[in-house]
């Protein structure tokens, strides 16, 4: 149900710029997190064989790969923003 706050966290052996990781088509957004990524993805199975292949591309080893479950706060922000008030709707029409 919440697919786009499903997040992915990666430690690599060397420093990795979120910047580069979010060239990954499947990745939505990449944040800094202490000295890990957070990767935030609709897939995040998918993401895992990128960052397989983008470890082999730029001679990284991955340290820790964890999927994460979007939190409650994720889940309360996209519920937020998915719901239109009375007045939105009628300024759409």
């Amino acid at each position: 149900a919440f697919q786009g706050s499903q997040s992915v966290l990666a430690a690599f052996d060397q420093r990795v710029d979120a910047d580069d990781l979010q060239r990954i088509f499947s990745i939505r957004r990449a944040e800094p997190e202490g000295d890990k990524l957070r990767l935030y993805t609709a897939d995040p199975g998918r993401v895992i064989f990128e960052l397989v292949d983008f470890a082999r591309q730029n001679d990284l080893n991955i340290l820790s790969v964890n999927t994460m479950m979007p939190s409650l706060e994720d889940v309360f922000v996209e519920l937020a923003h998915g719901h239109e008030t009375p007045d939105e709707a009628e300024k759409k029409e």
